[in-house]
């Protein structure tokens, strides 16, 4: 009695723990019908454990492809198909019930018994809506600044604490008639080597420790 006490008590911890997560967790049996989520994957495919439980998941976790909108196989079916976890495809969209589209990462494995029998199929998804959004907020913040860099009318270029040059723009490139490419990576001094010691190595030395 105490040990199907206990084994009670641990299952109802396991079950409060991933109703805890932040992430949205999707559960499957072995034919790949939803046995559970979370609250999580109840929001991110819109639609309530109970309605959802008995539905095959392909349903329930609709996946596109982000830039062309095709529909992606369901990892359950594939996890169930071949008794091994899949690698997450990139750039995927989940698409809930209301048909609001977040972009996710997200792993499937096998849920097995002790016997290793295989017992369902667990999937566990992120969104990583903020993530895109900081991302493209970054570029545009590149995009923006490499337009006023190319935009100024005299040589430049910037270099990192290891004197790695990290810019220059077409000014520059025609000053030193040689391209960016063959100088973006290399130190300051690689590409400049006549420079070492010069004035300017003092001066730019000076710059940097002051």
């Amino acid at each position: 009695l105490r040990s199907s006490t206990d084994a009670y008590r641990r299952a109802e911890e396991l079950h409060v723990t991933i109703r805890s997560i932040g992430d949205a967790v999707v559960a499957a049996d072995p034919d790949g019908r939803v046995t559970f989520l979370n609250p999580r994957g109840e929001e991110l495919t819109g639609r309530p454990t109970a309605a959802a439980a008995g539905r095959p998941t392909a349903e329930v976790v609709r996946l596109v492809d982000e830039a062309t909108g095709e529909r992606r196989a369901c990892p359950a079916r594939q996890v169930a198909a071949t008794g091994r976890g899949v690698r997450p495809a990139d750039h995927s969209l989940l698409v809930a019930g209301d048909g609001t589209a977040r972009p996710v990462e997200y792993t499937a494995a096998p849920i097995r018994g002790p016997d290793g029998q295989l017992l369902g199929v667990v999937m566990v998804f992120r969104d990583i809506t903020a993530r895109r959004r900081a991302e493209a907020a970054r570029a545009e913040a590149l995009r923006r600044t490499t337009a006023i860099l190319e935009s100024i009318g005299d040589a430049f270029y910037a270099v990192d604490r290891e004197w790695r040059l990290t810019h220059m723009n077409a000014r520059a490139e025609r000053f030193f008639g040689r391209p960016r490419g063959e100088l973006l990576g290399r130190t300051l001094w690689e590409a400049f080597p006549k420079a070492v010691g010069s004035p300017l190595d003092a001066g730019y030395r000076g710059a940097v420790a002051e």
